[in-house]
């Protein structure tokens, strides 16, 4: 097929009386005309042996048109997110290309300074320098592609964490205003059961004055009568509750019986305390002991380990009795008085000369068992003591022991 006159693939079908006609007698139109000159030039540079027919011209220009459709939307979507990132449109496609000339020529600049500073000879071969200067441009381009990523995945993980953290704390607010409802409404319902509670006993029991104590108060200056009452659970509605007119606090035997011997606190006068009050602490005083249970007596002894003696005048137990009669010691350490001489004529019992009187210390004549009799009991006497300076415990072991006679002269 040859291919048609240039002069007159320039003008237009309409503009030519003689133009040619398609089948049916119409012109042609002007993009028929278009595809018919783009045929005969792609026919020209078509080789001898190809395949040179329309189907084949037809693919060829279908698959070039996409090519640059896809071309132009690939340029508007650049644009596009470059005006998404910038706020502005992108610079021109020319201004572009220059500044990735002069990005070029700066490359190449740095590269042959620093081949010089190193004392190497610089051979500068365009199409070599220009891969290297395009690797290199990608690979910036990937670093920070790569740094965008990592920054977008660190902050989804610093956000991933705040919410993590936001739902523990919410969890936890959750559960801790729940605990406060569920205790808030154990003690509503616990003051609705005393409330229930109260007014169930208020209705059952009509407040009478029958029973009622018929003592005054204190407080109030004897105007207003006391409000124990016999049905009332106190120990001092006891004698109420026997039928008398009094509870314990204005009992007239309350201030009866055998009164405390002990001093109240910074010397304020006797203590108050009797044995006809109802009081817990006149125990000791119906029992015999001088002192109620806040002044109780206790015993000065000690025990075998060293310790103070526990017992005091308000036990209950017989060996208190002496510390109730006044004493000092419980009956476990009364100390033990040593025996009276026999009776004897006047001749023997009178004196002995003094020079005759033993002048040797009993420690000293003491075996060592009961040297360890008299350390455990803590006598803590110098072997220099004459009998006569001797203590009554020492004394009393030493009886025990057989090392003293009714006869020595203490």
């Amino acid at each position: 097929m040859e291919a048609p006159d240039a002069g007159l693939m320039g003008q237009s079908s309409r503009q030519l009386p003689s133009s040619p006609r398609t089948q049916s007698g119409k012109r042609p139109t002007a993009a028929s005309l278009q595809r018919q000159r783009e045929y005969a030039v792609w026919l020209q540079a078509q080789p001898q042996a190809g395949d040179a027919s329309w189907a084949t011209f037809m693919a060829e220009r279908r698959v070039q048109k996409e090519r640059v459709r896809l071309q132009q939307i690939g340029v508007k979507q650049r644009r596009e997110r470059f005006r998404r990132r910038h706020g502005a449109s992108p610079p021109p496609e020319a201004e572009q290309r220059q500044a990735l000339e002069l990005e070029f020529q700066a490359y190449r600049d740095a590269r042959l300074k620093a081949a010089e500073a190193q004392g190497r000879r610089w051979l500068a071969h365009e199409p070599s320098l220009r891969m290297l200067f395009e690797a290199e441009r990608r690979k910036q381009k990937e670093r920070a592609r790569l740094r965008k990523i990592s920054d977008k995945r660190r902050v989804a993980r610093h956000a991933a964490k705040l919410e993590q953290r936001e739902a523990i704390d919410r969890q936890r607010l959750e559960k801790t205003a729940a605990e406060a409802a569920s205790r808030q409404q154990a003690r509503d319902a616990a003051a609705a059961r005393r409330a229930e509670r109260r007014a169930a006993s208020r209705a059952a029991r009509q407040w009478s004055t029958e029973g009622q104590c018929e003592g005054m108060t204190r407080a109030s200056g004897g105007l207003v009568r006391c409000r124990v009452h016999r049905s009332s659970p106190y120990a001092v509605a006891a004698p109420l509750r026997r039928g008398e007119r009094f509870c314990g606090h204005h009992h007239p035997d309350k201030y009866t019986g055998v009164r405390c011997a002990g001093i109240r606190k910074g010397g304020k006068g006797q203590c108050r305390v009797w044995s006809g009050c109802c009081y817990a602490d006149a125990a000791p005083l119906r029992r015999g002991s001088p002192y109620c249970q806040h002044h109780r007596v206790r015993c000065v002894g000690l025990t075998r380990s060293g310790a103070r003696c526990t017992v005091t005048s308000s036990s209950e137990h017989e060996h208190a009795q002496p510390l109730r009669e006044g004493a000092t010691h419980c009956a476990h350490h009364q100390p033990v008085q040593p025996p009276a001489p026999p009776a004897a004529s006047a001749q023997e019992a009178s004196p002995p000369p003094a020079a005759a009187a033993p002048t040797t210390p009993i420690t000293q004549i003491l075996p060592s068992a009961a040297r360890l009799k008299l350390k455990q009991a803590r006598c803590r006497h110098p072997s220099s003591l004459p009998p006569s300076r001797l203590s009554w415990r020492t004394t009393l072991v030493a009886y025990r022991h057989g090392f003293l006679s009714s006869n020595t002269q203490l």
